[in-house]
């Protein structure tokens, strides 16, 4: 718990600056150009061009923890809430939400053990059997990509 403050509050500063306050100003300018008092039709038209695009912004909302002291891997940075989601084990980051075949989201899969994720069971093997000599309790899910 000593890197709670250390890791949290720079995900919190970079929500809130990158994502909240850009927002803010975003919808200022925007109202200041399409003033729905004046042209109500032009501005929910706009509006709706607006949100249709927002994909990229909401995309880049990511938060991971790489300049964590307790993150053990290759990956350096800083910890932020700007990213990208990728649907790959990368140590500090969130699993990317991921539609299975089945139509269930690989979140579904988790329970209250330790959730090991792979596309090929055979891979688990070695896992599953160190997790098993420590006692930790696992589930392995197998996930095709």
């Amino acid at each position: 718990m000593d890197n709670y403050d250390f890791e949290r509050r720079p995900v919190v500063q970079s929500t809130s600056r990158d994502f909240i306050a850009r927002s803010i100003e975003a919808d200022r300018t925007f109202l200041a150009r399409f003033d729905p008092e004046a042209d109500r039709s032009a501005s929910e038209d706009e509006w709706q061009r607006r949100i249709g695009g927002t994909t990229e912004e909401v995309t880049s909302v990511e938060q991971h923890y790489t300049g964590s002291p307790t993150v053990l891997g290759p990956e350096a940075g800083d910890v932020s809430a700007l990213g990208a989601h990728e649907f790959a084990a990368r140590p500090s980051h969130h699993l990317a939400p991921h539609l299975l075949p089945d139509g269930r989201d690989v979140y579904e899969h988790f329970e209250t053990a330790f959730s090991l994720v792979v596309a090929d069971l055979g891979d688990s093997q070695r896992f599953s059997a160190a997790a098993e000599c420590m006692g930790v309790p696992q589930e392995v899910s197998d996930v095709p990509a």
